[in-house]
């Protein structure tokens, strides 16, 4: 066997400096999320809040996870992610639109489009007049991907 050349000696300190450093999570807020400054005063923070109370009253198993770019609740799985805009929220509602009973057409079929959130049909709540109208679907996707959840 010929040695082509020797194994280079490099001290520890030295071997540090190129190591990839991994830094610790992040835990977000919906103040230090991205958008999150939508939700800090105005309109949309009240509607926020006011949809936020509604979604985790919805069974004790809802939990909410602030991520990066949106607010997903979950209880088995994800069931809406909401990401906070200048005007609205857009709500990502995890199951496809055939399966989504809407007599006021407020979804949107978003399949194969790219978008923050989980799930293939979109709704934008605008105002406090759709809040009834937007629980619905919501509870729509939480009974589709939820094992806990009973008839409302």
């Amino acid at each position: 066997m010929v040695d082509i050349w020797k194994f280079p000696k490099i001290s520890d300190e030295t071997l540090d400096q190129y190591k990839e450093k991994k830094s610790e999570d992040k835990i977000y807020t919906t103040q230090n999320m991205e958008g999150g400054h939508f939700l800090t005063e105005g309109p949309i923070k009240e509607l926020f809040e006011l949809l936020r109370k509604k979604v985790v009253n919805i069974d004790s198993a809802v939990r909410e996870e602030v991520l990066k770019l949106y607010i997903a609740y979950k209880a088995d799985t994800n069931f809406v992610d909401v990401v906070p805009q200048k005007s609205k929220l857009r709500l990502a509602l995890n199951m496809d639109i055939d399966e989504i009973y809407d007599p006021n057409n407020l979804c949107i079929d978003v399949k194969n489009k790219g978008r923050w959130g989980n799930g293939s049909v979109e709704v934008h709540l605008n105002c406090k007049d759709q809040l009834d109208d937007v629980m619905n679907l919501i509870k729509q996707s939480y009974e589709k991907n939820s094992e806990n959840s009973s008839s409302f």
